[in-house]
């Protein structure tokens, strides 16, 4: 009843603040929303709507409902014209709308508690408001301050000065982020010349205990573009197996893992030039690198 009225309200006080009638309601199990005829709704007109709308609620405006015939409604404004012919049910809210409705409603705006207007988004070229009442709203609001109380107490700050922690944190985080992507750079430039000085023939085979694939991703590309090789890299930490070629060898990475993947329960691909895939199994992984090499050095 709170949702059905609220929505009531909502969509008539959209039409007198937004010029801007409701095309759709949807009453969900976490939220309800109304499609409204709009292009847009800035941020300051969605502020200065769930204003008015509350407005009306602490107004408590009585809401009535009685039933008339087709002559008695066409004196009406009536929000819509009801389908029905006989016997229409009206849907009364004190000084602010008449609407054919059969749904249940509350006895006055004040049981609709309050109206919170939780985001918009486009829809179909109008504008769809998300909300919440009553109750609702008010578990809305609780759980959001147990999110925001969390924060204050993880970054040991005020919950008024939050946001600009956060901000401070994330700037600190992309200054981190750079420092270790630099010292990786350092750390793949060295590993690459050793496994270039350690290498006997064409291929460069290494098992990482850690490495993410990104990692062996990003090292693997420095020998191949130094020379004509063919890097074989596996993780044993996520169970994936990279392989990767550089000159204009015939080896096709792509093509070869989608031929043979599926003996070692694989799953993966890739380009002619790098191919990647993962293993349910460190075991796989392992076997499917071993006769990759086997089959490379057979050539």
């Amino acid at each position: 009843m709170q949702h059905h009225s609220g929505q009531h309200l909502l969509s008539a006080m959209c039409l007198e603040v937004c010029q801007a009638e409701t095309l759709s309601f949807h009453l969900g199990q976490d939220y309800a929303t109304i499609d409204i005829a709009r292009p847009d709704l800035p941020l300051d007109q969605l502020m200065m709507l769930e204003l008015e709308v509350n407005d009306q609620i602490y107004l408590n405006r009585k809401v009535t409902n009685y039933v008339v015939n087709q002559e008695q409604a066409a004196v009406l404004s009536l929000v819509k014209q009801p389908k029905v012919t006989d016997d229409i049910r009206i849907v009364e809210i004190e000084g602010i709308e008449y609407n054919a409705c059969g749904g249940t409603h509350v006895l006055a705006t004040g049981e609709i508690g309050m109206i919170k207007l939780l985001r918009v988004e486009k829809q179909k070229g109008n504008m769809r408001i998300y909300f919440k009442c009553g109750y609702r709203a008010l578990n809305e609001f609780n759980a959001g301050m147990e999110i925001l109380g969390s924060l204050s107490a993880r970054f040991n700050t005020a919950k008024e000065e939050i946001l600009d922690r956060i901000e401070k944190w994330d700037q600190e985080q992309k200054q981190l982020q750079a420092e270790l992507n630099a010292v990786k750079a350092e750390n793949d430039a060295y590993l690459a010349g050793k496994l270039l000085a350690d290498c006997q023939g064409s291929l460069i085979k290494h098992v990482f205990m850690d490495k993410s694939l990104k990692d062996m991703q990003n090292l693997a590309v420095k020998p191949t573009d130094q020379a004509d090789l063919v890097v074989l890299f596996v993780s044993n930490a996520d169970h994936k197996v990279l392989l990767a070629q550089g000159g204009e060898g015939g080896l096709a990475c792509g093509a070869f893992f989608k031929q043979h993947l599926g003996d070692y329960r694989g799953k993966g691909g890739g380009s002619d030039k790098m191919a990647q895939a993962g293993f349910a199994t460190r075991e796989d992984a392992e076997a499917f690198c071993h006769f990759t090499a086997q089959s490379l050095q057979g050539e």
